[in-house]
């Protein structure tokens, strides 16, 4: 009899022993510890990036605040910081999240970062293509009074390597934001005009010639 009381004690003990310990009601769950940790970790950091002098200012407010969201004032932060670091299993879990979850987030921004300065990059590429585009687009400008198709067209005549054309810097012209080139004649017309003008020519001084009659000759 006493044997078997004593084996239900001792099994009472082993399945009391062996059940979830509860958390006390005046300390937070992990999860709410947890996020208050993070929230804690995030605002130090913030307050590290200001002044000492700026800090002390707001400094209380910010943790007051914070910590009333959850209940507590800074003896129960302190209560439950006690808690949780009073068992090593306790803490080196919460340790090994909050390492977790930062770690986590420092490769989210720097995935960001990276992102952000691809398309800085591609933003000071682009400017540097327009000032390339630029640079070239000052050989196109004239004086007011050569802006006639007529002396445009005598000028590139005249010297052909005053304007290299090709259809590369034609297609990059159509994405120059300045419609400046649009008021200009087309350099394949103009390049054109001088044959056209020298056929017309041609004609010209046949008309003006003559026709010879044979019978006179003979």
């Amino acid at each position: 009899m006493h044997r078997g009381i004593i084996i239900i004690i001792v099994l009472f003990g082993f399945f009391t022993s062996c059940r979830k310990e509860k958390t006390p009601h005046d300390i937070l769950s992990q999860e709410q510890m947890l996020e208050l940790l993070k929230e804690v970790h995030m605002m130090d950091s913030y307050f590290n990036t200001l002044p000492i002098d700026s800090t002390r200012k707001v400094i209380r407010g910010y943790y007051g605040e914070l910590l009333g969201r959850y209940g507590l004032d800074s003896v129960g932060f302190e209560d439950n910081i006690r808690y949780y670091v009073a068992n090593p299993q306790r803490g080196e879990e919460m340790y090994e999240r909050l390492t977790n979850y930062f770690q986590g987030l420092d490769r989210e921004l720097i995935q960001a970062d990276s992102i952000r300065m691809a398309h800085r990059r591609d933003s000071l590429r682009q400017v540097n293509e327009w000032m390339r585009l630029f640079r070239e687009s000052q050989k196109l400008i004239f004086l007011p009074d050569t802006l006639s198709e007529d002396s445009f067209a005598d000028t590139i005549a005249q010297e052909p390597s005053f304007y290299v054309y090709s259809k590369k810097m034609e297609r990059e012209f159509q994405n120059w934001p300045i419609p400046l080139f649009n008021q200009l004649p087309s350099v394949v017309e103009l390049l054109q005009k001088p044959k056209a003008v020298e056929n017309a020519t041609a004609g010209e001084v046949e008309e003006d010639t003559p026709a010879v009659d044979s019978t006179q000759v003979n």
